[in-house]
């Protein structure tokens, strides 16, 4: 285990992150904690067919549904991270966030 290599691209993949606009950051983040399960199966779901959605309107140039979905991402990841605080998250404190590396 390369432990300078693993550290290098921790940084560089943080410093692209940045470069991101903070709704598609979040949208991202959202998307990811799904796929992973760190939702109840509930809002999992709705975060994956927004997430669905948000190809389609990628793959069709249609800019309006873009950003409707990266608004409905945003507030899903929202409702999430409450839920994760709360504990209701299943799985959610077996996930490793970048901030807890």
């Amino acid at each position: 285990m390369d432990t300078d290599l693993m550290l290098s691209s921790t940084e560089e993949v943080d410093d692209l992150l940045t470069g991101i606009d903070p709704a598609v950051r979040t949208a991202l983040y959202t998307i990811r904690l799904a796929e992973q399960g760190a939702y109840p199966a509930t809002l999992r779901k709705e975060v994956i067919e927004a997430r669905n959605g948000l190809r389609a309107a990628v793959r069709g140039g249609d800019q309006a549904a873009q950003d409707a979905r990266l608004v409905l991402l945003g507030r899903l990841g929202a409702q999430g991270r409450e839920q994760m605080v709360a504990g209701s998250g299943p799985g959610a404190e077996a996930l490793v966030l970048p901030s807890r590396r």
